[in-house]
């Protein structure tokens, strides 16, 4: 649901998404007991923010005439008991 409400977003910054858990049998099965609003405005915060890092380094890239590919990676990995959600991005990263 969240890459569903920044679809739009994503492709308007030319953003170039990798759905690496597409496909992956292990996650159909998963189940996790959270509040479905609240996860899905937690993952649409940490797209908000790579939008904004990934744009602030293409600024960057531009004034020095470099060329940059905005991309956004996302990951379901079940574990144990666990499931971990990877968003990551080739931003700027932490200053």
């Amino acid at each position: 649901q969240a890459l569903f409400n920044t679809e739009y977003r994503l492709e308007a910054h030319n953003i170039v998404l990798i759905k690496k858990y597409s496909g992956n049998s292990q996650i159909k099965n998963v189940r996790c007991k959270v509040a479905r609003n609240l996860m899905i405005s937690t993952v649409m915060n940490l797209i908000d923010n790579s939008i904004y890092w990934l744009d602030q380094k293409n600024f960057k890239k531009k004034e020095k005439k470099e060329t940059f590919e905005k991309k956004l990676y996302i990951d379901i990995i079940p574990e144990n008991e666990f499931v971990n959600i990877i968003v990551a991005d080739n931003g700027t990263g932490i200053l």
